[in-house]
């Protein structure tokens, strides 16, 4: 017995150990398990606003890639969307739509915890200075996490300004997932733009957003903790264990922990699916296969890109270019099946109005077999036939293809033959005719003369 105590207060002794080894690394890894993805505001040849020689681009860089540092060391997976000095633009046309779009495309392709925009303002009255979070109402968690990250940053700083909301950028109608935009202070202030270039100043805003970030998830988890023990508790306290029925308990505490999120999106009315019902049909997706690439051009058609927009849910890689306003494709997309959904970007509707199922078939290969030169109607030798036969088969196959080719050939020939007579003949039917007439004619004057010949030759 005392040997069984003794290991009982050994296994005991060990999991406190280890239990407190992993408290501490939890400690050191705050932001363990949290996707966060940040995006540095302009780059390129979009150097945002500028005082002199400072230039937002360049700060905004260099900033996140300084809270991508911070937030790492906080056990955070990081994302920046861009990391050297260029836009995000695959177009010349609509650049900067195109620079937006692509960053939003990055976002919620991650589907992150959190998404945070860097920049920097700058107003005519050089008076106006600060850190101010602005969010956009399309998720209604942002506002929440907006005054709660400006309200965590206050603990810290006194340089900042209270949030607002601001729905007209255009980039976060696009993003579905939670996020806010930062503006770190004013280059037109000189109290901030000292601030801002100096590394001291930097480092120190940016300890101030960390702390910020690591409360406001650690005040989101713990109230997610709490709704969670309760629901436990609410339905572990209820008699629908009777029986031993244990898994019942399990499950339904499961499903009520689960489907206790808070609805994200405007719900959109009637009438909008109505209005959307009437120019449906203008919203048009087609596709063409790139012979060089092997790989497929998606083109896009919004009539109303303001209301409306296209949604590739399962988009892996591709580049976006845009003709105009309306018109705008995805080039280099893999063979696949792609879901494509029409969605409401407006403030209060960003429901799912229609769904399209796009199948972008694999490369045949052989589409470039030498005996498909001169054959490449036939469907063996199309790029994008994608049923699996046989090398054997396939020969078979264009052999009956380029015999009945031929045979149908010589029976056209022989038809277009005919057919050029007859068409001659309809087309000309009034110089046809002159010259049959006219053949008759010369053939009765033949005659008649040759019948006088005779008769003259008789009466000599």
């Amino acid at each position: 017995m005392n040997k069984y105590k003794l290991l009982i207060i050994a296994c005991v002794l060990v999991s406190i150990f280890f239990l407190s080894k992993v408290y501490a690394f939890i400690n050191d890894y705050t932001l363990l398990g949290k996707v966060i993805y940040i995006d540095p505001g302009h780059g390129g040849i979009d150097g945002g606003t500028s005082y002199k020689n400072i230039q937002e681009k360049d700060l905004n860089l260099k900033l996140s890639q300084m809270l991508e540092k911070e937030l790492v060391s906080l056990g955070a997976t990081v994302y920046l969307t861009r990391e050297t000095d260029k836009d995000l633009s695959t177009t010349k046309i609509n650049r900067k739509r195109s620079d937006l779009l692509n960053r939003a495309y990055l976002i919620n392709k991650t589907n992150p915890d959190m998404y945070i925009s860097i920049h920097l303002n700058y107003l005519s009255d050089s008076r106006w200075k600060g850190l101010q979070i602005f969010y956009n109402n399309n998720n209604k968690s942002n506002k929440d996490m907006a005054v709660n990250l400006t309200k965590y940053i206050k603990e810290k700083t006194s340089n900042v300004r209270e949030p607002k909301q601001n729905n007209t950028y255009y980039m976060y109608k696009h993003i579905k997932t939670s996020g806010v935009l930062i503006e770190l202070g004013f280059l037109s202030n000189k109290d901030d733009r000292y601030r801002l270039t100096h590394k001291k100043y930097q480092e120190e805003l940016i300890k101030n957003i960390s702390y910020a970030i690591v409360k406001y998830f650690n005040k989101k988890d713990s109230k997610s903790l709490f709704l969670f023990i309760k629901v436990c508790y609410t339905f572990n306290s209820r008699k629908l264990d009777q029986g031993g029925n244990m898994k019942r308990k399990i499950l339904l505490t499961l499903i009520s922990f689960i489907t206790f999120t808070p609805e994200i999106y405007a719900e959109c009315t009637n009438e909008d699916f109505n209005d959307f019902k009437k120019i449906s049909d203008e919203y048009k997706v087609t596709y063409e296969y790139n012979q060089e690439t092997k790989l497929y051009d998606i083109i896009f058609y919004e009539p109303q890109p303001d209301k409306y927009v296209f949604v590739i849910n399962n988009l892996e890689k591709g580049n976006l270019e845009f003709e105009d306003d309306n018109n705008y494709k995805y080039i280099g997309i893999n063979p696949g099946e792609y879901t494509i959904t029409i969605e409401g970007i407006t403030d209060a509707c960003q429901d799912v109005f229609k769904t399209i199922n796009l199948n972008l078939s694999k490369y045949n290969k052989y589409s470039e077999d030498p005996l498909c030169k001169g054959n490449e109607e036939f469907v063996l030798c199309q790029p994008t036939y994608d049923k699996d036969i046989d090398y054997d088969t396939f020969k078979e196959r264009l052999e009956v293809y380029k015999k009945t080719k031929t045979e149908n050939n010589a029976k056209n020939n022989n038809t277009k033959k005919e057919n050029i007579v007859i068409n001659y003949i309809k087309n000309n039917i009034v110089q046809v005719s002159l010259i049959a007439i006219s053949l008759v004619l010369v053939i009765i004057i033949i005659i008649s003369i040759a019948k006088r010949q005779k008769k003259s030759r008789r009466l000599e």
